[in-house]
């Protein structure tokens, strides 16, 4: 610099003074302060007569950092007590960060604005009371402002920690007014200029204050969703005063979709009061590439919320996006709701509702309003049958269906198919019946059978040539090269929709189809005329499809070379909004209600997943539960039910509830040596633990264990069960050698208060189920009846008491049937507890129960001897039980309602319902070898990795089940196998993961992530030998990761 004249020196250590000549330019006196013993400089830029140099140099900035880098010093007393000196330190941090912006240039000048940043943002962080008390609150929000706008300069960590200081004091209601006032203003207005940066940061990205963005456009989108999560009055006011809401809400719209910024932001900002209005007024539009033609910014924000709800797996998401849908649908008396009918967003809102639905009150609602509408019915009766439309069964590579062999896993995958296709059918005739004068539906499958018969009697094939399903898998390739019975992808609804148009006539013909190359055995120069002439036919239309822009021809998306972001997976968020966003022109729900079909029309969704339970959802909407539980009874798979309670769970218990609201969170204490009963006795008395509220999450602790997760949670559901149906507790009785139980008919005489226990046991399954947790209790078929039945007495047979009892039936139903009763001395008695060749008896469990009044005294004979049998069969069916079923369902209803295990009755066996509780009863070697993956170094083709299977193999059944438990925390694999173990986030594959260890050591169990650790054992005598004994001393419990103990 060429104005200054001289140079100072201070022994604080790094230090200098520049002084400018008097009379000179004057803007700022430059000052640069050492600190924290001459490690950090600030240079800090003053007005001259704001404060001496010398006053400046003694200033204790040590504790001033000090204090901030252990916040938990701060407080309100410690500000008031230093108010003085810390004004004298704000006035040089905020002089620094006001420098003027050609300053940041130099890296002294960056560093210190960094450092000043840090100190007045850590400040008001935490203190932003106090702070907004202080005489230079206003200056300091200046300064944080300032800061915000010019921190992606130095580092994005400068500029999320100004937007973050702010948020907080902005989001501060016992902030002053006055300054949360022009806080707000200043942040609204910077977070708007970040919304338009798009600039990717090459640094090496930090979480900094919980944000971990490289663009400041994303990073706006993250604060923004913290500054109107739970805006209050006077944010809603300032939002609305705000002159540039438009434009922010149009940029952040844009960041959201194409930039993967927060969607929050965009849901909390459309839900404050006045902004959906603004925007539904607002002219503005917005283009999308490479479509031209510019959209209005209200459609614009519902597509990119609709094609959201498809891709992110957020039930909180997908809530607060339906509560802007209903904000949209209720504008202007109905013009909203016509604007929106009339979108192609409509039918991919409609797509997402239905799923939303089945978790979610407020989705219900949407749904409710949508069905009044005369032009959804068929739109909706369309996602229907789209939903439920069977798997296209796949092929052998030879072009043959699958060969029904016995203990052929193709086997169950045809009686797979046979299942949908029932369900499918008997939803087809539902919608005949309730549109009476539209031709019965065609399915994809239907339509393509239809082409395929037009076309072979326009080119006949010869039966020598290859098979005539391959022959019609080849032809009926669609424009994206996908066969219609690739089991990867099933044809489109939309395409064949398009393939098949009414004529004058009435009967179908080819419109508009692309097909293959021809027959895969027939080269192009050996082409039959008719087989030439069709195939030019095909060409022409395949040109008819390219030219069509519609949402089907224009879903495939293309990689962007400078952005190593883009995907093409279809499953991805950019799939989606290239398909919806790139061409808006396809079709809607109130072209679907127009639409000319004979049939229902197709739905355009070509990646539309079939889901049963979302059938059950619209068919209950349409004709009332009593008549949805007649369609898809025995209908649906086990997992498929699974899906549809875990739904239906969420829903009761969570829907609704606010995002930003802390989940509640049960503790529960457990001693491994100790009574689990008497605990959960306790827990009940005090209504703590699985007796709180346990819709968010459970943690467990053990007593002299530290660790806690899913794998403990798992654990403690297995020991606490174990425990309850232990024989010195007579809560549970088991009439097949352990195999099952059931309750005990004696329980009360044992336990006077035995009603209470049965309860807690009912509470304890309902949440297991809800969790998703095995537990170690199986249920007999008798049981499970009466639990999906209500306690109520059901329609038996002979084979329900041979299950029941093998020895009853044999030595007393069947013989008395068979045979002279005179002699057998018999009246109309049983006896309470029949536990012949048990190690456990009761006292008076042997006494006799009159089955009919004053039944010991009416004599069996071979009149009465059939009703003496019934009466028999029915008291150890459902009345030795009754009172005990009736005390559990108690607690089971407290979790899972009445009306939902009414549902599960008419779609679960009770077979099925028993593996909901317990799991899988044998864990398949096959099964979990395919759902696993190698980590650490090993791989597949690794000698332990191949020996570590070899011996699952070998395993009988209960080692595989102490393995399982060893490294999952649970005996038996959940509903769906192992694809659908359980770890922290989810699903989660078991891994099997090398490790550096001596081969002496024994193999460890991360159980949360269902992982085993395995050295590099050198012989598969010695892997096996070191699992059999991790397995016998794994049980012991949990070290402070979370994983079994293996010492």
């Amino acid at each position: 610099c060429s104005c200054f004249h001289k140079k100072k020196k201070n022994p604080f250590g790094q230090f200098c003074l520049w002084d400018f000549p008097e009379g000179g330019f004057w803007p700022k006196q430059s000052v640069a302060t050492g600190v924290a013993a001459g490690t950090q400089s600030i240079l800090s830029f003053v007005r001259p007569s704001s404060m001496q140099a010398g006053n400046l140099i003694g200033l204790p900035w040590d504790d001033l950092f000090n204090v901030l880098e252990n916040p938990e010093q701060l407080g309100p007393g410690w500000i008031r007590d230093n108010e003085a000196t810390l004004t004298q330190q704000l006035q040089i941090l905020c002089g620094t960060l006001q420098v003027d912006a050609s300053f940041l240039e130099i890296s002294q000048v960056a560093l210190s604005v960094d450092e000043a940043t840090f100190a007045v943002g850590q400040l008001v962080a935490y203190e932003p009371e106090a702070v907004s008390r202080l005489s230079l609150a206003d200056d300091i929000v200046t300064s944080l402002a300032c800061s915000l706008r010019r921190g992606w300069q130095i580092h994005h960590g400068v500029g999320k920690f100004a937007a973050n200081a702010l948020t907080v004091l902005v989001t501060c209601e016992n902030a002053e007014k006055k300054i949360r006032t022009k806080a707000s203003q200043l942040l609204l207005e910077t977070l708007g200029g970040w919304l338009k940066d798009h600039k990717k940061s090459n640094d090496k990205v930090e979480e900094v204050c919980g944000c971990h963005c490289r663009r400041a456009s994303t990073a706006a989108c993250c604060f923004l969703d913290r500054v109107f999560a739970r805006p209050d009055k006077l944010l809603k006011e300032e939002v609305q005063k705000f002159p540039g809401l438009i434009d922010m809400i149009k940029d952040l719209q844009m960041v959201v979709r194409d930039e993967y910024g927060c969607p929050f932001s965009l849901t909390s900002m459309l839900q404050i009061p006045g902004v959906m209005d603004a925007v539904m007024k607002s002219d503005a539009h917005v283009c999308f590439n490479p479509d031209p033609k510019p959209v209005r910014l209200a459609e614009a924000c519902m597509a990119c919320l609709s094609y959201a709800m498809l891709t992110v797996d957020d039930h909180f998401f997908t809530d607060q996006s339906v509560r802007c849908f209903l904000e949209f649908a209720e504008y202007g008396n109905g013009q909203g709701f016509e604007r929106l009918m009339s979108h192609p967003i409509s039918l991919f809102m409609l797509e997402g509702l239905f799923p939303a639905a089945c978790c979610l009150p407020s989705a219900a609602t949407l749904i409710k309003k949508i069905a009044k509408h005369p032009r959804t019915i068929r739109c909706i009766l369309s996602l229907l049958l789209a939903v439920c439309t069977p798997s296209c069964p796949p092929t052998s590579r030879t072009g043959k269906r699958w060969m029904m062999k016995k203990d052929d896993s193709s086997a169950q995958k045809q009686s797979e198919h046979r299942r949908q296709t029932t369900l499918h059918l008997k939803v087809m005739a539902l919608v005949d019946k309730l549109h009476p004068k539209m031709p019965r539906t065609k399915s994809c499958l239907s339509d393509s059978k239809i082409l395929k018969t037009k076309i072979k009697k326009r080119c006949p094939v010869s039966q020598e040539k290859k098979s005539d399903s391959l022959y019609w898998k080849t032809l009926t390739k669609n424009a994206t090269g996908k066969s219609c019975y690739d089991n990867k992808a099933t044809a489109s609804s939309a395409d064949i929709g398009h393939l098949v148009s009414p004529d004058t006539k009435g009967d179908r013909k080819v419109s508009q189809v692309s097909f293959g190359s021809g027959h895969p055995n027939r080269g192009e120069e050996q082409m039959s005329p008719q087989l030439s002439r069709l195939q030019a036919d095909i060409e022409k239309l395949k040109a008819e499809i390219k030219q069509m822009k519609n949402m089907n021809s224009d879903f495939t998306e293309k990689k962007d070379s400078n952005d190593q972001e883009a995907k093409d997976d279809p499953n991805s968020w950019r799939y989606f909004r290239k398909r919806a966003l790139s061409k808006l022109k396809g079709e809607t729900c109130t072209s679907l209600a127009r639409t000319t079909y004979p049939a229902i029309p197709p739905w355009p969704n070509v990646h539309v997943e079939r889901d049963p339970a979302i059938a059950w959802l619209i068919i209950e909407m349409l004709v009332g539960e009593e008549r949805a539980r007649e369609v898809v009874q025995w209908r649906l798979s086990l997992v498929e039910v699974c899906k549809w309670l875990q739904r239906r769970l969420f829903c009761i218990h969570q829907g609704g509830q606010d995002p930003h609201e802390e989940e509640p969170l049960v503790l529960i204490e457990c001693d491994r040596k100790g009574n689990a009963l008497s605990e959960l006795r306790q827990s009940n008395e005090n209504k703590v633990g699985i007796f709180g509220d346990v819709s968010g999450q459970i943690e467990v602790h053990f007593k002299n264990e530290s660790a806690n997760g899913p794998a403990v949670l798992r654990e403690w559901f297995v020991h606490a069960s174990e425990y309850l149906s232990r024989p010195e507790n007579n809560l549970l009785v088991s009439r097949d050698g352990g195999a099952s139980m059931m309750p005990s008919p004696s329980s009360h005489l044992s336990n006077k208060d035995h009603k209470r226990d049965f309860y807690i046991l009912g509470r304890l399954v309902s949440i297991a189920i809800f969790k998703r947790v095995p537990i170690a209790l199986r249920f007999n078929k008798a049981f499970c009846k009466l639990i999906l039945g209500g306690a109520s007495l059901y329609k038996w047979t002979h084979d329900d008491v041979k299950e029941l009892d093998s020895q009853l039936y044999k030595f007393k139903v069947k013989y008395i049937l068979e045979n002279p009763v005179e002699d057998l001395d018999l009246c109309f008695t049983d006896v309470l507890d029949d536990r012949t060749g048990s190690d456990f008896t009761v006292e008076g469990s042997e006494k006799q129960i009159e089955l009919i009044e004053n039944g010991q005294n009416i004599p069996v004979n071979e009149q009465n001897k059939e009703d003496y049998v019934r009466r028999v069969c029915e008291w150890r069916l459902h009345g030795c039980m009754k009172e005990q079923t009736e005390a559990f369902l108690d607690g089971f209803y407290t979790l899972i309602p009445k009306e939902t295990v009414q549902g599960l009755s008419v779609v679960l066996k009770p077979e099925d319902f028993a593996n909901l509780i317990a799991g899988l009863p044998n864990v398949d070697a096959d099964d979990w070898k395919k759902n696993s993956r190698c980590s650490g170094g090993y791989t597949t083709k690794d000698k332990q990795v191949k020996w570590f299977w070899e011996i699952v193999h070998e395993f009988d059944s209960d080692q595989r089940a102490d393995l399982l438990h060893f490294v999952t925390g649970s005996r038996n694999p959940p509903v769906g196998g192992f694809a659908r173990l359980q770890g922290f986030n989810g699903d989660q594959k078991f891994t099997v993961s090398k490790i550096s260890s001596s081969i002496e050591s024994l193999p460890s169990a991360h159980a949360c992530i269902c992982t085993i650790d395995l050295p590099e054992y050198t012989s598969k005598d010695m892997l096996r030998e070191r699992i059999l004994k991790a397995i016998s001393l794994g049980g012991i419990g949990f070290n402070g990761h979370g994983e079994e103990d293996d010492h």
